[in-house]
């Protein structure tokens, strides 16, 4: 899905959602996926159902930067996580299970996007500054990596920048998130916590990246 804008996203996360009707959801898909002793995720399209199934019924906040066993800011995985001991537990004990494992990684991603909407809400704009909005982004990516740094968790830097970007009154265009995306690859791995050194050298060259694009694209240069 989308990206929702930041004045989207604040307002999303503010109120925590009733997570009844999203359990219930869960279940409800499980029970229809059970075919015989073969467990739901064993079944053909399984994941793409139930991606659908999160989907409408979350909210535009999801997945915009982290979702359900992307294993960006938790170890959660579809493939293990919702069935340990499927086989030592009755169906609908097994059921149940999968179902609070489930529910519970979307509420993580839930408090993943409010933590960092809190974050950048409480960040003082940077005015076009490069200084200022390098310790934007090296503040953001230490509060990333205070939250989990799991398996390809620095792809979320992107969304957050983003945000922060659009709350100073910025046009984030997809192209602008490809750049930030490319000037990540370029500097973590998974599952690493990066260095204070790497977080804060990162920060300072995106920065001058994102400043310098911007006026490249508002005074292109004679002839482009």
């Amino acid at each position: 899905m989308p990206r929702p804008h930041w004045s989207v996203l604040e307002k999303l996360v503010a109120v925590e959602p009733d997570w009844e009707p999203l359990r219930r959801a869960v279940t409800e898909a499980l029970h229809a996926e059970i075919q015989g002793s073969v467990p739901p995720h064993r079944r053909e399209g399984f994941y793409a159902r139930m991606d659908a199934m999160l989907d409408a019924n979350t909210g535009a906040w999801y997945p915009a930067a982290t979702g359900a066993g992307d294993e960006t800011i938790r170890s959660w995985c579809w493939c293990h996580s919702p069935w340990q001991g499927w086989d030592q537990r009755s169906r609908s004990e097994s059921i149940e299970f999968a179902a609070d494992s489930i529910v519970g990684e979307v509420q993580a991603c839930f408090a993943w996007h409010r933590a960092i909407a809190r974050t950048i809400a409480q960040l003082d704009p940077s005015g076009g500054d490069p200084v200022a909005l390098a310790g934007v982004v090296e503040t953001l990516v230490e509060r990333i990596v205070h939250l989990g740094t799991n398996d390809a968790w620095y792809r979320v830097i992107a969304p957050a920048v983003a945000w922060a970007l659009e709350r100073d009154g910025d046009t984030v265009t997809e192209a602008v998130e490809d750049e930030i995306l490319e000037m990540i690859s370029r500097s973590f791995t998974s599952w690493i916590k990066p260095s204070f050194d790497a977080r804060r050298d990162f920060a300072q060259s995106t920065a001058l990246e994102l400043l310098d694009g911007k006026l490249s694209r508002r005074w292109p240069a004679e002839g482009e």
